[in-house]
């Protein structure tokens, strides 16, 4: 599973999580960027179940708390961490990759119609 891999990079970069002198948003950017680019890596080949959505989440939120200097003493719920980091839930970004293996999936006479649609579509919205 690649949240292994994202551990080890993580604990790689602590440093630069643990430095102050370097903006938040600098720190959110490079997360979003490394960190969870390796986490989703081939996602798409995935058959995603409740098991793993949770330990996606787990672990994506861990990260959150480590970013943000958050201590385990302190209490802080899970919407106030992504709030803070203004990051999206990570079933969010589960389903932008749904749709981008339908994407991929589909046809590729219906792609260019269908493309345009699916991906200018606002999550949570109702057609």
């Amino acid at each position: 599973m690649r949240i292994g891999k994202t551990a080890r990079v993580f604990v790689k970069m602590e440093k630069l999580w643990k430095n102050n002198k370097i903006n938040f948003q600098v720190k959110t950017r490079l997360y979003e960027s490394i960190i969870l680019s390796i986490l989703f890596y081939s996602a798409e080949l995935w058959s995603l179940t409740t098991t793993l959505s949770k330990r996606l989440d787990a672990a994506h939120r861990r990260r959150q708390i480590s970013i943000l200097g958050v201590c385990w003493k302190d209490t802080v719920t899970n919407d106030e961490v992504r709030t803070r980091t203004g990051q999206e839930n990570i079933e969010n970004i589960e389903r932008t990759l749904r749709r981008f293996r339908h994407l991929i999936r589909m046809d590729h006479q219906r792609l260019a119609g269908g493309a345009r649609t699916t991906l200018l579509s606002v999550p949570g919205s109702v057609r």
